[in-house]
């Protein structure tokens, strides 16, 4: 079965207590090699851990994701929002990932970047959707800290 393994590095790259992690793209299997179930595992590794404390670090729970408008224009579907942080330093970098479902499934993920968040200072983001998603009747924005 095929592994795949993700590794956070000290100071970097960290999970917290209660994080959304979104793991998107990059992972394909071909049809005639497909299982018919697939489980994913996360192992902790002490060789992994840091002495930053959630105060240096802010959670998932430190953003706000609101004002979400979703654009179906044929060509290039978007989606624009604005996300505000309650952390009491600037944000170096988030990540904002889009997860688009059908009937509840699933149907696409997409990502963008935004840098230097401050606290409390809303700020404008724009998700671009791939051209062929014309299905779906549900979405939701989630952010991490990708500093």
């Amino acid at each position: 079965m095929p592994t795949m393994m993700s590794i956070g590095r000290a100071r970097s790259n960290c999970i917290l207590p209660k994080d959304h992690i979104i793991i998107d793209g990059g992972i394909s299997i071909p049809d005639s090699y497909a299982p018919s179930d697939i489980s994913m595992e996360f192992i902790l590794s002490s060789s992994g851990t840091t002495n930053m404390s959630p105060s240096d670090y802010p959670g998932s729970d430190s953003f706000i994701v609101n004002n979400i408008s979703e654009y179906r224009d044929e060509l290039f579907p978007y989606v624009t929002g604005e996300i505000t942080s309650s952390h009491t330093k600037t944000i170096d970098s988030v990540m904002l990932t889009a997860v688009i479902r059908l009937n509840g499934e699933i149907v696409e993920t997409e990502y963008t970047f935004i840098d230097d968040l401050e606290p409390n200072v809303p700020m404008a983001f724009e998700i671009d959707l791939s051209g062929d998603l014309t299905d779906y009747d549900s979405m939701e924005v989630w952010a991490q800290n990708w500093s």
